[in-house]
């Protein structure tokens, strides 16, 4: 069993008809106003949370997610079900939306991204109710609700795989450092290290002293293994035809905790992980399912 903790929201998928590094160059920053044209738009089912278990479920691996959902949650909550996502631990909190994506992507797959928490902010009052795992995620979620689920798995010695992903902006210094240290990994992307780097004052080689293994993510470059011993880098999965990188690095942590779980080298289970999002990468949407925007059309 593996619990994944995070959010679970609704994406709203933007296929924005343009560069949005040309939209935004150095004449712009100092005071930003800028549009772009729209080709399409849809509604996709999808937050870490659920994205890593969906794709760990089809992997063949009991995962269930670890999250706060609103009163819209019933055709997300449907599809999950037809995929045999474990709900056990999906909090329903009465009078609240669940969260929502909005997710800009552009012609060279770069995407901007806003995010609306929802019942995201009742995410603490999850209860896994003592529940033993294989392993742990904490993922992107409410700050408390991180913090608590890594002080929870961590007396429960649970091992700990670390995912701050765009949480990190909401994470203290401190906060990140106590996640190292109740963690055994930590997952980022290039991104994410920065930001992480800059907050603690620390280089992300000497966080990899204090776990068993570092993963950084390089999008089309692969993937950068760090242990106390050595760094090597993982060639990423060919993709021929990219459509959309949403979700993406979710499936790159469910098939790098898959890999883990079967045993494989950190190495190996790192080309399973860029298998994993290479697939995803070449559909629309985190899980490949695209709701109707009538279905939704009271709240979306």
């Amino acid at each position: 069993m593996v619990l994944v903790s995070g959010s679970v929201s609704y994406d709203i998928l933007i296929n924005a008809d343009c560069s949005f590094s040309q939209l935004i160059d150095n004449r712009s920053v100092k005071s930003l106003s800028v549009g772009y044209p729209v080709r399409s738009l849809s509604i996709g089912f999808g937050g870490p949370a659920a994205n890593v278990s969906y794709h760990l479920t089809r992997m063949g691996v009991d995962a269930a997610p670890v999250a706060a959902v609103g009163d819209d949650f019933r055709p997300y909550g449907q599809w999950l079900s037809e995929c045999g996502v474990d709900q056990r631990f999906i909090l329903a909190v009465e009078g609240t939306m669940t969260a929502r994506a909005f997710i800009s992507t552009d012609r060279n797959q770069d995407q901007l991204i806003g995010f609306f928490p929802g019942a995201m902010a009742h995410a603490i009052r999850c209860d896994t109710g003592g529940q033993r795992a294989d392993i742990a995620i904490v993922g992107p979620d409410d700050r408390d609700a991180m913090l608590a689920r890594l002080r929870q798995f961590s007396a429960a010695n649970i091992p700990i795989l670390f995912d701050p992903g765009q949480a990190v902006s909401s994470l203290s210094g401190g906060d990140l450092l106590k996640a190292v240290k109740a963690a055994r990994w930590m997952a980022v992307n290039e991104f994410e290290q920065g930001w992480i780097e800059t907050k603690t004052g620390t280089r992300i080689e000497a966080l990899a002293e204090d776990l068993e293994a570092l993963i950084v993510t390089l999008g089309g470059r692969g993937s950068k293994l760090l242990t106390r011993r050595a760094v090597e880098y993982v060639e990423p999965a060919r993709v021929d035809q990219p459509v959309d990188p949403t979700g993406c690095g979710d499936a790159y942590r469910a098939g790098l905790v898959a890999g883990i779980l079967s045993r494989r080298s950190l190495a190996d289970a790192m080309k399973m992980a860029s298998r994993a999002a290479a697939e995803t990468l070449e559909v629309l949407g985190a899980q490949g399912k695209l709701l109707d925007p009538s279905r939704l059309a009271p709240v979306w």
